[in-house]
C-alpha cells in the first residue's frame, strides 16, 4: 500500500504532442529509461519543479477505495495524458480509457471520468496514466471522489498515498 510505479522515457519530441509519442516509442511500455515509485497520484512527487522536458511516463498501480460507493476520477496534466482504470477488479487487461487532457493546464474539473464508479472499500482496481511532456509545466496528478461529496473538483488534491497500492 501507499505507492505507485513510474516509469519514465526520456529523448522525446519537445512539442507537446499527444500520449501516442509515449505509446509510439518502441521502449514503451516494457523498458524505460527508470523506474522509480511514488506515494500517491501525482508526478510532481518525482519533478517538484518545471525543469523537465521532451519525456513520457507511464503510472500503474492500484486504487483502493476507502470506503463503499460510487466514485469520480478526474485527471490534469501539462501536456496530454490519458486515465485507465479497471472499474471491475485488479487485471490489467480489463481496464478501459476513462479520460484525457489533451493539451494543457486545465483544472480536474474539466476532465471528469464521464460516469460514477460503484467501487468496494479494500478491493483492488487496475488504474494507470500516460502523459506526454514537451516543455514548460512538468506533472500528471489524478484526483478522486464520492459522488455525493459536494466538493468542486478544483479544490481535491491528488489521490494520496492511503489510496493506492502495487504488487511487489
Amino acid at each position: 500500500r501507499g505507492l505507485l510505479k513510474y516509469d519514465y522515457f526520456g529523448g522525446l519530441t519537445l512539442s507537446a504532442g499527444t500520449v501516442f509519442d509515449v505509446t509510439g516509442d518502441p521502449r514503451y511500455p516494457n523498458n524505460p529509461d527508470w523506474t522509480a515509485f511514488i506515494p500517491g497520484f501525482d508526478s510532481r512527487l518525482i519533478f517538484p519543479d518545471d525543469s523537465h522536458t521532451g519525456y513520457g511516463d507511464h503510472i500503474t498501480g492500484f486504487f483502493v477505495p476507502p470506503t463503499n460507493g460510487n466514485y469520480m476520477f478526474y485527471i490534469k496534466s501539462d501536456d496530454a495524458s490519458q486515465f485507465f482504470m479497471n472499474p471491475n477488479g485488479s487485471d490489467p487487461a480489463g481496464s478501459t480509457f476513462q479520460m484525457e487532457e489533451t493539451g494543457c493546464c486545465h483544472g480536474f474539473s474539466a476532465n471528469p471520468s464521464p460516469q460514477p464508479l460503484a467501487l468496494t472499500n479494500g478491493q483492488l482496481y487496475y488504474v494507470e496514466t500516460i502523459h506526454k511532456e514537451g516543455g514548460g509545466g512538468d506533472y500528471v496528478q489524478v484526483a478522486a471522489k464520492l459522488d455525493s461529496d459536494p466538493a468542486n473538483p478544483d479544490s481535491l488534491l491528488p489521490i494520496p498515498p492511503s489510496m493506492v497500492g502495487i504488487l511487489a
